[in-house]
């Protein structure tokens, strides 16, 4: 997200703005950058840039739930459907919006200082809750997330605190005693981030990794050790060492906002479940329809960790590897493969995981990839205002929501 918002963003709508507002923001602007103001200029920008990111997205009266919303509309007569609906999606866009803009405030704010206090981070999210209509279910999710970055920003500062010593440190955190003179510490907001050699790296890579060891197409990582740390460690002297690190780093923020945002692991849970039903079931055609079931269950698990690393290789801006999620050759990134040779050898599943597992699959992928840069496109959108629009949802809505989003350019012009 930019850090400057220039008065040619704003076009017409910034007449309505009062001209004290920002003149008081442009000074404050002239003096640099978000890292060079002091505390209190800062947060009088971003009350600035708050009110003025309300500017093109009108306020929504009383409470709006698209779930209640949505159930009251089916309710309705056929002759006052299409009305209704047409202002139920301008409201689920203007909160959409709303929701993007929160996070953004939210997370630039950490940048800023990383200590900040929680309460000022729920002033943010109270802000776009009393003007967008969250419901108090959703005002209460903000409130959550705070609470997590801040419990887990204290584990992660008490922790490097508690090991001054940087081989003792990687011991604790690792498990693996390494030669502290290849290593440097730093740390982020939510881990320990460790820069090294490529011997280094590969020692520290957890033996249960995806690929069973550090793979050479790999300059970096991240991980969780048992106590819950998150960490990450980068190849020194690898390819685009830096947006190597900005892409770990948010792996390590997607695994936080996992327990929000993201499914429950089905594999646990629903598939054993389906199983059973199967195995009780006389209809030929309704086991084939609980198989299917089964197998989306599995894609979409999948396309949860594929939703992850596409976050990452947008926020970093130079990966561009998205080949490698529909090569069948067991690379890092194949990560159905042992799914698909399960079911390959079932001839009861085999022709219907080709269909799921494969065509499916890679079809909610590429659509999802154009769909991100559609958004990139409508509105201007900047990398971090696209993911924060649709990061809270699967890959196989990503379409949809871009284009409830465009429609809502065209018809307002924004």
């Amino acid at each position: 997200m930019s850090e400057m918002l220039r008065p040619e963003q704003w076009g017409e709508n910034l007449r309505e703005l009062p001209s004290e507002q920002w003149t008081r923001y442009a000074e404050l602007r002239a003096k640099g950058p978000d890292n060079e103001l002091a505390p209190q200029d800062f947060r009088k920008v971003i009350e600035c840039e708050m009110a003025l990111s309300t500017v093109d997205n009108p306020g929504i009266n009383g409470i709006f739930d698209p779930e209640i919303e949505l159930k009251e509309i089916r309710s309705l007569a056929h002759d006052k459907k299409e009305a209704a609906l047409e202002t139920f999606k301008d409201k689920l866009v203007r909160q959409r919006r709303a929701f993007m803009q929160c996070r953004l405030f939210i997370e630039r704010t950490i940048q800023y200082d990383r200590d900040t206090d929680s309460e000022q981070l729920k002033d943010i999210g109270d802000f776009f809750a009393d003007r967008y209509g969250f419901s108090g279910f959703s005002r209460g999710l903000v409130h959550d997330l705070i609470y997590a970055y801040e419990e887990q920003h204290k584990m992660t500062r008490a922790f490097r605190a508690k090991y001054s010593d940087v081989g003792e440190l990687i011991k604790e955190l690792c498990g693996v005693s390494v030669n502290a003179g290849t290593v440097q510490i730093s740390e982020g907001p939510l881990s320990i981030d460790i820069l090294t050699d490529r011997p280094t790296a590969e020692r520290l890579y957890p033996v249960n990794g995806p690929a069973g060891g550090m793979s050479k197409q790999f300059w970096g990582f991240q991980t969780s050790n048992l106590k819950g740390i998150h960490y990450t460690v980068v190849v020194n002297g690898g390819p685009r060492r830096d947006d190597t690190h900005i892409h770990e780093q948010e792996h390590v923020k997607n695994k936080v906002l996992r327990d929000f945002f993201d499914l429950d692991d089905p594999e646990n849970t629903t598939v054993p479940n389906i199983r059973t039903r199967i195995n009780n079931e006389i209809d030929p055609e309704v086991r084939s329809e609980l198989r299917k079931e089964e197998l989306r269950i599995i894609r979409d698990r999948v396309l949860d960790r594929t939703k992850d690393e596409l976050t990452a290789m947008f926020k970093d801006g130079a990966s561009a590897y998205f080949h490698r999620f529909y090569e069948k050759n067991g690379n890092p990134y194949d990560y159905l493969k042992g799914e698909r040779d399960e079911y390959y050898k079932n001839p009861d599943y085999a022709e219907l995981a080709h269909e799921i597992l494969v065509e499916e699959y890679e079809r909610v992928i590429k659509e999802s990839i154009l769909a991100f840069g559609e958004l990139r496109k409508v509105g201007n959108h900047s990398t971090d205002e696209a993911i924060a629009l649709l990061t809270d949802m699967p890959l196989d809505r990503w379409p949809s929501t871009v284009r409830h989003l465009s429609d809502y350019v065209y018809r307002h012009g924004q």
